[in-house]
């Protein structure tokens, strides 16, 4: 609009370099344009008075005007109600931070904030009274010693002397682990495992006790979070708000939000004794009245948003680039991987055409599930290194609202990012490579292709508690097909992972044993039905529901095995479950 309607003597490259230096300047992701903050001036004013000292006022400096009070409709029974009582008491919890807590002598946090709002409408005066923990202050407030309650769970309501009234802010359940802990998807994986909620939360402990039973909660007083670093508990339940603001102020490199782990949103509101129910329509009433933006300034306080350095926001785009970055390569990953397979599957078709030429449409249904597979290899790859840059984003953000990030930090936070990004990308490589579909013949050993298998198949396999036990006899080198002989392990280890887990095996395991030219696998799932083991190579023929099996994962394993490498694919019952024998052959004459 400058370029086009005010001047022609700049050009619009000079004028958006202009516009990227202002913006640093009057910060405005900090302050909204035009807005006056006092803080803010100060900070300016002690610059520029730093060389000669003044004792002007600012006090004086910025006008203020007296807001119109709300009126709040209240019934005659109401104001008289409020016109008896001289003030109102109110009990809360000092160490429920950010939500009720005492800093130098004086109630804070976000309820409290809310209930000095609701006072001044209703032009009555507050009494606070400080409850060292939540148990004492519902002890408080069912002896009649306060009439409201800073906060309590909106639904349900677990008290019978306690009525809630409407929420006045809602949050969500989350879990603190430490930083190094693999990812879970679900409660349920974190069997006879310790987790602590906050003390006094009797009623919150059934209730999660009832959902996983074989869970141990326990209510912890003192800080939960260095119980968690100290190895006491695996994990603490917290709201979502306390959690990442005590772990950016104090482990941001050590603790993490595992993510939406519980599903369970929860909503806060103010609670009144059930003598004087009249006061819960009163707070109702006056909530109704209080404005979105009088919600958001209450809110915006519970982060410190006004920072007064000014912080460079283009480090946190860049960072939000970066994840966008990963985001657009798992999706070019996803769809290199298909390419492969597709092209895989034709050079293989090709091979065979002459004698098979049913193969080709076999092939191409065998490598469309077996890319499931890897997918689902690839996300268990993935999770704990993303798991662990969310967990450095957040603590990097918080820091900065915080107004406790300096230069050191924001360095060893990018280079933390920059490692685990380094990590997801030699992922990237270790799939393509597996992948290669060339025909040509290396110089390898069985021991280095179990090795190779493992790295795509040993995160998914240690999530489900499955032990690998390996003996090596051999390390020496034969030639062959190095990315089929891959191939064909891996499909047998994910089938022997899979009958583990869908029989429940108690203690599973699965023991390969290498030798110069062959390869052993057993697992101890009992065993293949005598009236099937001769039938588990043919084509279309699979154990798995239908769901999950096409029957032709065995089939083209052995066809790779005997047609292409020269082998033998055979399989034997054990004393402990079923034992595939892979055997080869050294194509190095041929």
């Amino acid at each position: 609009m400058i370029y086009d309607k005010y001047s022609k003597n700049i050009s619009k490259d000079e004028l958006l370099n202009e516009s990227k230096i202002i913006e640093k300047l009057i910060l405005p992701y900090t302050y909204d344009i035009g807005a006056i903050d006092k803080n803010f001036l100060q900070k300016q004013y002690k610059i520029y008075t730093a060389k000669k000292p003044s004792k002007y006022n600012l006090d004086n400096f910025i006008f203020k005007t007296n807001p119109q009070k709300v009126s709040i409709k209240l019934s005659k029974k109401e104001n008289l109600f409020l016109e008896q009582k001289e003030q109102l008491l109110v009990c809360y919890d000092k160490s429920f931070y950010p939500i009720s807590y005492n800093d130098l002598g004086k109630a804070q946090g976000v309820s409290i904030e809310m209930i000095r709002l609701i006072a001044q409408k209703l032009d009555i005066k507050l009494k606070m009274i400080e409850a060292p923990n939540w148990q004492d202050q519902l002890d408080l407030i069912e002896n009649n010693h306060c009439d409201i309650l800073a906060i309590t769970l909106t639904k349900p309501n677990y008290y019978k002397f306690l009525t809630p009234t409407i929420p006045y802010i809602n949050d969500n359940l989350v879990l603190v682990t430490k930083i190094e802990e693999p990812f879970i998807s679900d409660m349920k994986d974190l069997k006879n495992k310790t987790i602590g909620i906050k003390y006094g939360f009797k009623t919150l402990k059934k209730y999660l006790q009832n959902i996983y039973p074989n869970i141990k909660f326990i209510e912890i007083k003192d800080d939960p979070f260095k119980d968690i670093q100290d190895g006491k508990i695996f994990g603490y339940i917290d709201i979502s708000s306390r959690a990442s603001i005590k772990i950016a102020q104090h482990y941001f490199n050590e603790l993490k939000i595992m993510g939406k782990v519980l599903d369970h949103k929860i909503s806060g509101s103010f609670a009144v004794n059930n003598n004087e129910l009249i006061l819960v329509d009163i707070l109702n009433k006056s909530l109704d009245q209080i404005s979105i933006k009088e919600k958001e300034n209450i809110l915006k306080s519970l982060y410190n948003v006004k920072i007064e350095k000014g912080i460079d926001y283009k480090l946190v785009w860049q960072i939000s680039i970066v994840f966008m970055i990963i985001l657009i390569a798992v999706i070019v990953v996803l769809i290199i991987l298909k390419r492969n397979n597709q092209q895989l599957a034709i050079k293989i078709a090709q091979e065979v055409e002459k004698n098979r030429k049913k193969d080709q449409q076999l092939l191409q249904q065998s490598r469309l599930a077996q890319m499931g597979e890897m997918l689902s290899m690839i996300a268990h790859q993935w999770r704990q290194p993303l798991a662990a840059i969310s967990a450095t984003s957040i603590a990097l953000n918080m820091k900065a609202k915080l107004n406790t990030l300096d230069n050191d930090t924001t360095i060893e936070f990018t280079n933390k990012i920059s490692t685990f990004a380094k990590h997801l990308s030699l992922t990237i490589d270790d799939f393509r490579d597996f992948f290669q579909t060339n025909k040509t013949k290396y110089k390898t050993s069985c021991a280095k292709c179990v090795d190779d298998t493992l790295l795509i198949i040993q995160t998914s396999v240690e999530n489900k508690n499955i032990k690998i036990n390996i003996t090596t006899n051999s390390s020496k080198q034969i030639v062959t097909y190095e990315n089929e002989i891959k191939q064909v392990l891996l499909n047998i280890l994910k089938n022997a992972e899979d009958i583990l887990i869908n029989k429940n095996i108690k203690n599973p395991m699965i023991n390969i044993e290498i030798f110069d030219d062959k390869v052993t696998i057993e697992d101890n799932a009992g065993g293949i039905p005598k009236d099937i083991i001769d039938s588990i190579f043919d084509p279309y023929f699979s154990t798995k529901p239908q769901k999950d099996g096409t029957g032709l994962g065995l089939y083209m394993s052995k066809t790779i095995i005997e047609d292409h490498c020269k082998g033998k694919l055979t399989v034997q019952n054990t004393t402990n479950g079923a034992m595939f024998i892979v055997q080869l052959a050294d194509l190095s004459q041929e």
